[in-house]
């Protein structure tokens, strides 16, 4: 078995603050989507994130590289790289969130339109919705690859699943056609010939 796949540490170190920052927004707008549909969208959003960012952080802690796979990290590191910006976004409303306890947010879950306080003024809501969709946008480059080579790698240990079942089959053959072939034992023969003869057997040719 290989190593797990190696990304860069700030790769890495971008991915855990990106999967950290986007679990705590998910959890806090789930508990806030039934009162408008808004949250509910932006919760949806955080969630569809969220899994893609699982998929991607089990994949480098867990999955054993091949040889092959340079092109899997490249597309990882790349797709991480690029949302930079959006991950920032995402840990600046985290922060913000942090700054006053739970409950004084739950209690303004109010949204009336252009009133409504922050974090549920509309455009504060565009705004994470364009940074969420920005985000997930990028990891896509990375979750295709993820896919392909995973169907390539079932196809690759399928044919060699293959080979291997022929090689045996050959083998079989082969040994049982020098079996077949293989001349006869005269002693063998001989020896059965006289413990199955009955006694005097021929002596009426004396």
């Amino acid at each position: 078995m290989g190593d797990p796949l190696s990304v860069t540490a700030s790769v890495a170190g971008l991915l855990s603050l990106g999967l950290q920052s986007t679990e705590y927004l998910y959890n806090y707008y789930t508990v806030c989507r039934e009162q408008h549909r808004d949250l509910a969208k932006i919760a949806d959003q955080l969630g569809g994130l969220l899994e893609s960012l699982r998929n991607i952080d089990q994949t480098v802690h867990t999955r054993s590289g091949r040889p092959n796979e340079q092109s899997i990290i490249q597309s990882i590191e790349k797709s991480i790289t690029h949302s930079e910006d959006a991950i920032n976004a995402l840990q600046g409303e985290v922060d913000k969130f942090k700054k006053k306890p739970t409950d004084d947010w739950r209690k303004k879950a109010v949204v009336l339109g252009r009133r409504a306080a922050y974090p549920f003024k509309r455009s504060t809501l565009e705004d994470l919705s364009d940074d969420i969709s920005d985000f997930k946008d990028n990891l896509s480059i990375a979750v295709q690859a993820l896919q392909l080579k995973e169907h390539q790698n079932t196809q690759d240990d399928i044919e060699e699943v293959n080979a291997i079942v022929r090689d045996i089959q050959a083998r079989s053959i082969h040994i049982d056609l020098r079996q077949w072939l293989k001349a006869p034992d005269a002693t063998v023969n001989l020896n059965v010939v006289v413990a199955k003869r009955y006694a005097s057997t021929g002596q009426w040719l004396v």
